[in-house]
């Protein structure tokens, strides 16, 4: 690695947004938060022609985050998959 320079931790792609549920929609140009809601799956576009590329993806993001806090309760490793849902 070190001879040839390459760096150990590859650059993320510009399509890819970091966030889990968080993708871009090429058909449609556009980024997409995506979730499950009682056993549905849910999902909110975030137009990049009406919004520009960046802010489309945070919308996405905090969209994506804000059912999470919503809906999900995070616990430590010790504890029931059961309680991790409110």
């Amino acid at each position: 690695m070190e001879r040839c320079r390459r760096a150990s931790v590859q650059k993320p792609a510009e399509h890819q947004s970091g966030v889990r549920g968080v993708t871009y929609d090429k058909s449609t140009n556009s980024w997409r938060a995506k979730w499950r809601d009682d056993g549905e799956n849910m999902a909110k576009t975030f137009s990049i022609k009406e919004l520009g590329f960046e802010k489309a993806k945070q919308m996405a993001i905090a969209h994506r985050r804000a059912v999470e806090s919503r809906h999900y309760t995070f616990v430590g490793k010790g504890s029931s998959r059961a309680a991790r849902r409110r």
